[in-house]
């Protein structure tokens, strides 16, 4: 028996074992291990977490889910049109973050 503790989102931040529910009311009771990121809780059951479909054609990646945060380095951005346009001042490879809940977090080595 495991114990998740979930988010109001339905993101699972905690999973643990346990013999009995110690703690009613805290957490919900599950017959498995959970993966925390693979899977979230949606409609009262651990369902797996989409995956980001990004198409990538040399500096455009499409197909982005609306409101994923995109991280290079240290630069953010929200996606808000689906599409991002990348341009780098130097040439080498560059891994591109993508996270937007519930999708899984994705990332992609783009070489310039």
């Amino acid at each position: 028996m495991y114990k998740i503790y979930i988010k109001p989102n339905g993101c699972i931040y905690h999973t643990r074992q346990c013999k009995s529910d110690p703690d009613p009311g805290e957490g919900i009771i599950v017959d498995r291990m959970v993966d925390l990121k693979t899977e979230y809780y949606d409609n009262d059951s651990v369902v797996p977490r989409p995956e980001m479909d990004l198409i990538i054609n040399n500096l455009s990646i499409s197909n982005i889910p609306t409101g994923t945060e995109v991280r290079i380095d240290e630069d953010t951005e929200i996606v808000k049109d689906g599409v991002l346009d990348l341009e780098f001042d130097l040439p080498g490879e560059y891994t591109i973050y993508f996270t937007n809940f519930p999708y899984q977090d994705k990332e992609v080595l783009i070489e310039v």
